[in-house]
C-alpha cells in the first residue's frame, strides 16, 4: 500500500534562494517518523483502526502541502482488496493422488495452498524433476507441470521458480525436522491483490508421503533430462486444496500537484505506509506491537519532506 504524489515532470529554474535549513529538515523528519511509529498508530496494519489513523495523517499533510485529491473530486483514496491464502491447520482437508502406469497413491497429511484461487483443483498435471547439476531454470520451462522438489532445495530455487512458472510445486521432506521447518515457512502465506490469480499451487508432503512418491516414481527419476534440465516422470498429479482465506479492504492515498504546462508529463513520488500491526515477537509475548519506524514511517516522512521542498518555489511547470 502506498501514499503517492503526482507532480509535473519539469520545472522552471527559479532565482537562487537560501538553502533549506538542514536542522529544520531533520526536525520535520523526526516529528513525522515519531508520529507514525507511535503506539497510537497501532503498527499501521491494513484494514484496522491503525490504517484509518494513518490515512487521516497522510491526507492532512497532503492538504497542508497544498496538494489536490489525486483520484478525483474530494477523493484521496484508491481502494482495493488484498487476500491471503494459507494452509488449513488440519492437513486432512487437502486431497492429493499421484498416478503412474495405472498405479495410484493417495497422499495423506498434505499441506496445500494456492495464492491465486480460493478453491484450487489440479487435474492430470504431469510431474517432473530437475537434473541435479542444472543450475538455472529457464523462463516458462515448467508451465503446466508439477515440480517435485526436496525441501532443502526450495530456498535455492525460489527465485528461479517464479520465472519457470510451474503449475504446482510438490515439496518432499526427508524427516520430521525438515517437514516442520518447511511447514512454518509454508503457513505464513503472503498478501496479494485479489485481482491477481496467477500463482503456483504448493503441496508440502510428510516424510512418509515423500517416501511413497519416490517409490512410485522409481527409476523414472534417473531419466535423461531434456534441453531445459527437466526430467519427465510419466506420473500424474490430481489434487483438491483446502485453505484458509482472509481478505482486507484497504487503499492507497494519492495527492497531486497540477503543472502549468499541459502535457509536460508527471513525476510519481511514493512510499508504502503499512506495517505489521501487532504481529511481532512470539504469540505469548506481552508486547507484540510493531511500530515500524524504519518500515516505513521514515519513507513516508521523506516523501512528504521531498514534496515540501519541491514546492517551496511555487508551482511546477
Amino acid at each position: 500500500m502506498a501514499a503517492a504524489l503526482l507532480a509535473s515532470a519539469c520545472a522552471t529554474v527559479p532565482d537562487a534562494r537560501p538553502a533549506p535549513s538542514l536542522d529544520a529538515i531533520e526536525a520535520g523528519l523526526a516529528r513525522d517518523i515519531a508520529t507514525l511509529a507511535s503506539d497510537d498508530f497501532a503498527g499501521r496494519y491494513p484494514g484496522t483502526l491503525g490504517e484509518a489513523k494513518t490515512a487521516g495523517f497522510i491526507v492532512q499533510r497532503f492538504e497542508a502541502l497544498g496538494l489536490q485529491p489525486g483520484m478525483g473530486e474530494d477523493d484521496w483514496t484508491q481502494e482495493f482488496t488484498l487476500v491471503r491464502r494459507t494452509p488449513i491447520t488440519d492437513p486432512s482437508g487437502t486431497e492429493a493422488r499421484v498416478t503412474r502406469a495405472g498405479r495410484s497413491v493417495t497422499l495423506e497429511g498434505v499441506l496445500g495452498a494456492h495464492g491465486g484461487l480460493d478453491e484450487p483443483r489440479l487435474a492430470d498435471v504431469p510431474m517432473v524433476g530437475i537434473a541435479p547439476d542444472f543450475d538455472e531454470l529457464k523462463r516458462g520451462s515448467l508451465v503446466n507441470r508439477a515440480l517435485v522438489l526436496p525441501a532443502a532445495e526450495w530456498p535455492r530455487r525460489g527465485r528461479q521458480l517464479e520465472q519457470a512458472e510451474p503449475r504446482a510445486l510438490v515439496i518432499t521432506t526427508a524427516d520430521r525436522e525438515s517437514y516442520e521447518s518447511a511447514a512454518r515457512l509454508f503457513s505464513q502465506g503472503r498478501w496479494r491483490l485479489e485481482s491477481d490469480h496467477r500463482a503456483t499451487a504448493y503441496l508440502l508432503l510428510t516424510p512418509e508421503d515423500s517416501a511413497r512418491i519416490v517409490t512410485l516414481i522409481g527409476p523414472n527419476a534417473d531419466r535423461h533430462p531434456d534441453g531445459l534440465g527437466v526430467i519427465s516422470y510419466d506420473t500424474m498429479l490430481d489434487a483438491t486444496i483446502a485453505q484458509e482465506v482472509e481478505r482486507i479492504e484497504t487503499a492507497n492515498f494519492v495527492g497531486r500537484v497540477p503543472g502549468r504546462v499541459e502535457g509536460a508529463g508527471a513525476v510519481l513520488t511514493l512510499a508504502h505506509w503499512d506495517h505489521l500491526g501487532e504481529k511481532c515477537g512470539r504469540p505469548d509475548d506481552e508486547d507484540r506491537l510493531c511500530n515500524g519506524a524504519v518500515d516505513n514511517a521514515s519513507g513516508i516522512a521523506m516523501m512528504l519532506e521531498a514534496v515540501r521542498l519541491a514546492l517551496a518555489d511555487g508551482p511546477l511547470d
